[in-house]
């Protein structure tokens, strides 16, 4: 019994030829995530669990998506990108040429999601101010500058 072969999937969409899917693990995702949900009103709690489940999907994708695309610069067919329960899966259909490019595309996609967060996370020190509590001032928020190695873009 192959799991990956086995499991039901859905194909939700096509992105350069290439069949991305999601499996029924992906369900498991919400009930992980569901204490989420019992920390603040529906309202508000709600929304976030949405972007939450949102993000993991995407990061997932993202993530298989550099393994992919370096894997066809390559020169490495890709069958299909699988989105699952916290994992993901290119499944290439054929090996790569060398051990090189075998290295380039595993860490394609960790690089894929490094360039994310990076963007993200706002590593850009230009800027660089954000609001933060001041016990003197009697919690009024005030702009405070932060130091460079924990800037974060506003």
């Amino acid at each position: 019994m192959n799991f990956l072969d086995d499991t039901p999937r859905l194909e939700l969409f096509r992105l350069a030829g290439i069949p991305v899917r999601v499996d029924i693990t992906f369900a498991l995702v919400p009930l992980f995530l569901f204490g989420i949900l019992q920390q603040a009103p529906f309202a508000i709690a709600g929304p976030a669990f949405a972007a939450i489940i949102a993000g993991v999907f995407l990061s997932i994708l993202l993530h298989e998506i550099g393994h992919a695309t370096v894997a066809r610069l390559l020169g490495v067919r890709v069958g299909e990108i699988l989105v699952g329960g916290f994992y993901g899966y290119a499944r290439m259909l054929d090996a790569p040429r060398s051990t090189a490019a075998n290295v380039a595309i595993l860490f394609a996609g960790p690089l894929a999601n490094g360039l994310l967060f990076t963007r993200k996370a706002g590593i850009d020190r230009s800027n660089c101010r954000t609001k933060s509590v001041d016990s003197v001032d009697n919690g009024h928020d005030i702009d405070s500058p932060l130091p460079s190695h924990l800037c974060i873009r506003t």
